[in-house]
């Protein structure tokens, strides 16, 4: 149904921002919490903007306590309601002891983008304010983020092998050979590795 802030329960409108997450950002992020004003992001563009929220809204819906195929004003609603009360949950824990839980920086240089981009971060923080939340809800947190560190640590050792084979192998005419030989051996060490994890995951 066509409103103010969507034409079609879809996607948001440009102004559909202003008198909500803008405007709570600006509020309790930036004249509270001394965070970056809001902005646009790098295409300075206000409908872009919205369609990059909606995008938010829609990839993590399941958090906001809907679907994604929920209306988008709910999601929108839901999502400012979240963003309000995990920044007074900083506001009342202090930005040094909530980036000590989340185990990362929450400091001046904060901006609305950067803040959302966690979603999960910030509905634990939500239901830390309103008293919804357990010490697990920390834990695992802190756990899903240790787990992106090691694959990222994982995604970089296997490019810099790569960089290494290429160079190791030579150039002559057996190099490839060679190269073919050295990745096969990968292949299977990963594949080991992937049926070790099936099998200890039960």
């Amino acid at each position: 149904m066509p409103s103010a802030r969507s034409n079609d329960g879809k996607l948001l409108l440009p102004w559909a921002l202003d008198d909500s997450v803008i405007a709570t950002w600006n509020r309790y992020g930036s004249q509270e919490l001394g965070f970056r004003v809001y902005t646009d992001g790098k295409a300075n563009s206000r409908p872009k903007a919205a369609a990059r929220l909606t995008y938010i809204l829609r990839d993590n819906a399941h958090l906001l306590g809907g679907s994604k195929r929920s209306d988008i004003e709910w999601l929108l609603d839901s999502f400012d309601s979240q963003l309000m009360f995990s920044l007074l949950y900083i506001k009342q824990q202090g930005t040094v002891e909530v980036a000590r839980k989340l185990g990362s920086a929450i400091d001046a240089r904060l901006t609305f983008w950067s803040y959302t981009r966690d979603c999960r971060a910030m509905k634990t923080l939500s239901d830390l304010y309103l008293g919804r939340a357990a010490v697990d809800d920390i834990v695992d947190l802190q756990r899903r983020q240790r787990k992106a560190e090691l694959l990222r640590e994982f995604s970089s050792d296997v490019k810099e092998f790569a960089r290494r084979a290429a160079y190791l192998s030579g150039s002559d005419e057996h190099s490839n050979q060679r190269l073919e030989q050295a990745l096969e051996l990968a292949r299977q060490a990963l594949a080991q590795a992937e049926d070790d994890l099936q099998w200890m995951a039960g």
